[in-house]
């Protein structure tokens, strides 16, 4: 054919020459096409990132719009938490302590890019003291530590020092004065007893 066209929809992003070449006489001519090189460019990667905290007081990270890879890497505060498919979804970060973090997506298309979710950064709050509800009561032996269980590692301590891990349980009876100072340990926020 003496004329024509063609779309290369398989080309990277960066530089490309490309020519013609045709047969005329059992001879090979390449013609070069202008302007040469052409520079494909990256596509332009439209994306959001949020982070919320759920009722838990968890992050949740929500990513949408990553079209243009099949994998992003969720982030806190610079260090990878996970892989996921793009280019939409959303991780709870389980672990992240009290205090200030920092949620992001790396991306890589013509290297690494970042995207920081907002906002930016996002509070973890210490858990509430109060929700173990502690008692102590004098009882014949010692006393009676009675408490509301809740999810997590709980120790007993009396006057500082601990008493032994009372995970899953409610009421533990133990040697000791009422008086001294019982306290609920969960994940290292203490909740001190009253004395009933």
């Amino acid at each position: 054919a003496p004329s024509g066209s063609f779309t290369d929809t398989n080309a990277a992003p960066g530089d490309h020459t490309y020519a013609v070449r045709i047969f005329q006489g059992g001879t090979a001519q390449d013609f070069t096409c202008t302007p040469s090189p052409i520079t494909v460019p990256t596509p332009a990667v439209t994306s959001s990132c949020s982070v919320a905290l759920n009722g838990a007081d968890q992050p949740v990270i929500s990513f949408s719009e990553f079209n243009s890879v099949n994998r992003v890497f969720l982030q806190r505060d610079g260090g990878f938490l996970v892989g996921q498919d793009a280019p939409s979804g959303s991780f709870t970060d389980t672990n992240a302590a009290p205090g200030d973090h920092t949620y992001g997506v790396r991306i890589f298309q013509g290297g690494a890019q970042d995207f920081t979710c907002t906002p930016s950064p996002i509070t973890v709050p210490s858990p509430t003291p109060g929700g173990n509800a502690c008692t102590a009561t004098a009882v014949a032996g010692g006393v009676r530590v009675d408490w509301t269980d809740l999810p997590g590692w709980e120790n007993l301590i009396r006057n500082g020092s601990w008493v032994q891990n009372v995970r899953l349980l409610t009421t533990i009876t133990v040697p000791g004065n009422v008086n001294d100072t019982w306290v609920i340990r969960r994940d290292g926020v203490d909740e001190t007893c009253s004395i009933n």
